[in-house]
């Protein structure tokens, strides 16, 4: 896999219809095929699996690129691409190197690859009863490290970088929070920013 063209990547969303609006689409509507989720527990080789899973709905794992005549509308049912997701946990198992720490969110799959369809309308969602109502509110942040975990993670990048070992390394944290409320219309509207290409929810 080498390449991947903005209407063959796209979002992951969590019902089929979630869709960004940012990212530009030839079709009228997607709606999702089917669905491939694998944790780091799971065992195996999580590209093998993508590949195989892409490869069973007809689409081109040496070249994502190429996906038929791109002035061409497919047909309603039609495979019109996929959207992938790979954390970064699952990309060090491929590469050989340590996984690192746990997910802060292990709900999350460690790869997730969704395949989408053309459809004539966009798929209705179900009802969301009081959604988007509650105002949502984030509770104290937590960081991921201590300033000093963050400076032993920078000495050891400065010794590994002496020796010659890596040339570069993006040295990164989060902060997760509770939150109460429901945080999909400030989601939605992020995912709508300008330059939030692959950007979705």
């Amino acid at each position: 896999m080498r390449h991947f063209e903005p209407d063959v990547l796209g979002t992951l969303p969590t019902r089929s219809n979630v869709v960004s609006g940012a990212l530009p689409s030839r079709y009228r509507a997607l709606r999702e095929r089917s669905r491939l989720e694998w944790w780091i527990d799971g065992g195996g080789d999580p590209f093998y699996l993508l590949q195989e899973f892409l490869v069973t709905h007809g689409l081109p794992v040496r070249d994502l690129g190429r996906i038929g005549d791109k002035s061409v509308t497919p047909a309603v049912g039609e495979v019109c691409g996929a959207a992938v997701f790979v954390s970064a946990a699952a990309g060090a198992r491929v590469a050989g190197a340590p996984v690192g720490r746990p997910s802060p969110a292990p709900a999350v799959p460690d790869l997730v690859a969704v395949v989408y369809e053309a459809a004539d309308r966009p798929v209705p969602e179900a009802p969301a009863g009081k959604a988007g109502t509650t105002p949502w509110r984030p509770g104290r942040w937590e960081p991921s490290w201590t300033p000093a975990q963050h400076a032993e993670a920078v000495r050891q990048v400065r010794e590994a970088i002496g020796r010659g070992d890596v040339y570069q390394v993006n040295v990164v944290g989060h902060g997760s929070a509770a939150y109460l409320g429901d945080p999909l219309p400030a989601l939605h509207r992020l995912a709508g920013l300008p330059g939030a290409r692959y950007a979705g929810c």
